[in-house]
C-alpha cells in the first residue's frame, strides 16, 4: 500500500543559487541537523598535517583546522566516527568548521555536571596558589579551591592571619594532586569551583555525630586567622568566627589567643558535617540584662566612646553601649561636640532597648527635659574673627577714655592738695 501523498513530507528543494547558510537560515533542523555552538558525529574522509576533512551529516564537507586538535590525529583513518563541535555552518568555500578541542571541552563540562549532581569525588591537580586558594587544573578546564574549602589537614593556619604567609604557604602544594568535590560550576562563564573540605567531611562524619547542638566542649586552638579560630574538641575540628569570640568588638584576636591553647566553646550549629562553635555564648548576653535594667525613661550615666557626625555612641555598662542621635541633644544643636566631649560623662534618658539587634538609644537630658540645675548646657561658642573686629572700635574708645582719665586724675589730684594748703 502505498503512502497517501497527504502524508509524504515535501523535501526542500535547493537551488545552484543558494547558499548552505541562506538555506539554514530558512529551512532550520529540517535541512540539516546539525547546528553552531553544538556537538556533532562526523566521519573521517581525510586527515592531513594540517587539517582534517570529514563528512558531516551526509550533508555537508567539513573541516577541522590544526589549531583545533586535541589529540594525535595520526590515529585517524577514514571512515572513523568522532565527535566534533560546530564552530560556524559554513566558510568563504563553503565547508563547515568544526573543532576537536572544544568537543573534548563541551563533553567535559557534560561530565563534570553529571559528578556534580551525583556528589562524586573529582580528582584535580595543584597549577597555582594565591592568598586566596589554590588554582587547579581537571581535565584541561581551570578551577579554583578557596582557602576556606581547604581541609583542616592543608589548611594554611597563620597566626595574624598575614596574607602573604598565607600564599607562600599554598605555594608548596603546587604540582601536588587533591580529591575534591565540585562545590559550584558554571558553563557560561567558565566558572569552577572546588572544595576539598566537602571530601574531608565524609572522612569525619562518625566524628561529627559525636557532638549535638547546645554541647560544651573543651578543645585546643589549632589555628588563628583574621576572620576566627579554628579549634579541634573531642576530635571535632570546628571555627569560632570573629562574631563569636566576645560579646564586646574584636579586633585583633592574636592579642587574645595563642595558638595551643586550650579553651571550653559551645556548639551554635551544624551544618552537614561542618561545626560552628561559639566562645561568647558560654556567658549571658550582656543586652538581656541591659533590657531587663534600663526600661524606657530611665535615667542613666554614660561616657562618650564615639562622636560622628550624626550622633554620639554612649557606654553605660561594661558591654553595652547605647546611641544619642544629635537630634536628641537639645533643641538647635547640630554638632555634637557643641554639647558633649569625648571621654566625658553625661546623664541620659533611656529611648529603648533591643537586644535582638544590640541596639539603644538614649537622649541626652538637658534643660527642656529636666531642672536647669541638672541639666547639660551648651558649650559657649567661639567668637569669630569678624565679631572680634566689629568690637575692636568700641575697645578702642574705651581705651582713650581710660588714658583720658588718667591724665585728668592727675591734675584733680594737684588741684585737691593746693586748696588743702
Amino acid at each position: 500500500m502505498q503512502a497517501s501523498p497527504k502524508n509524504i513530507k515535501e523535501e526542500p528543494k535547493v537551488t545552484n543559487g543558494e547558499s548552505m547558510a541562506a538555506l539554514v537560515e530558512e529551512y532550520g533542523d529540517k535541512l540539516v541537523p546539525f547546528k553552531a555552538g553544538e556537538t556533532t558525529e562526523v566521519v573521517i574522509l581525510e586527515v592531513t598535517p594540517r587539517k582534517v576533512i570529514v563528512d558531516v551529516a551526509g550533508l555537508a564537507i567539513g573541516v577541522i583546522p590544526e589549531r583545533e586538535y586535541s589529540f594525535d590525529t595520526n590515529e585517524l583513518k577514514p571512515g572513523d566516527k568522532v565527535s566534533a563541535y560546530v564552530l560556524a555552518t559554513e566558510n568563504v568555500d563553503g565547508n563547515v568548521i568544526l573543532s576537536f578541542k572544544r568537543a573534548d571541552r563541551e563533553g567535559l563540562w557534560d561530565n563534570l555536571t553529571e559528578k556534580f549532581e551525583k556528589g562524586e569525588i573529582v580528582p584535580v591537580k595543584v597549577i597555582g596558589a594565591n592568598r586566596g586558594g589554590l588554582l587547579v587544573e581537571c581535565g584541561g578546564l581551570d578551577g579554583f579551591i578557596p582557602v576556606s574549602q581547604l581541609s583542616p589537614e592543608h589548611y594554611p593556619r597563620v597566626e595574624g592571619g598575614s596574607g602573604t604567609e598565607i600564599a607562600r604557604r599554598l605555594q608548596g602544594f603546587i604540582g601536588q594532586a587533591l580529591k575534591t568535590k565540585i562545590l559550584s560550576l558554571d558553563k557560561q562563564t567558565d566558572k569552577l569551583i572546588f572544595s576539598e573540605k566537602m571530601l574531608q567531611g565524609l572522612l569525619q562524619e562518625t566524628a561529627v555525630e559525636q557532638v549535638k547542638l547546645g554541647d560544651t566542649l573543651e578543645g585546643t586552638i589549632t589555628g588563628i586567622v583574621q576572620f576566627g579560630l579554628f579549634v579541634n574538641a573531642d576530635g571535632v575540628e570546628g571555627l569560632v568566627h570573629i562574631s563569636e569570640i566576645s560579646w564586646d568588638k574584636v579586633v585583633s584576636i592574636d592579642t587574645l589567643y595563642q595558638v595551643g591553647q586550650h579553651i571550653k566553646v559551645k556548639v551554635v550549629q551544624i551544618d552537614g558535617n561542618r561545626v560552628s562553635f561559639s566562645i561568647k555564648r558560654l556567658q549571658s548576653d550582656p543586652w538581656m540584662k541591659a533590657y531587663e535594667e534600663f526600661k524606657p525613661g530611665s535615667e542613666v550615666e554614660g561616657e562618650v566612646t564615639r562622636i560622628t557626625a550624626f550622633g554620639a555612641f554612649v557606654k553605660i555598662t561594661e558591654h553595652v553601649a547605647g546611641l544619642c542621635h544629635v537630634s536628641q541633644m537639645g533643641e538647635g544643636i547640630q554638632n555634637v561636640t557643641d554639647v558633649l566631649t569625648l571621654g566625658q560623662k553625661y546623664k541620659f534618658k533611656v529611648l529603648n532597648v533591643e537586644p535582638a539587634t544590640h541596639r539603644c538609644s538614649l537622649q541626652l537630658i538637658t534643660s527642656e527635659t529636666a531642672g536647669a540645675d541638672a541639666a547639660v548646657k551648651p558649650k559657649p561658642k567661639k567668637a569669630t574673627a569678624p565679631a572680634e573686629t566689629a568690637e575692636a572700635k568700641p575697645k578702642a574708645e574705651d581705651d582713650t577714655e581710660a588714658k583720658v582719665v588718667e591724665k585728668t586724675e592727675p591734675k584733680k589730684k594737684t588741684a585737691k592738695t593746693t586748696s588743702e594748703k
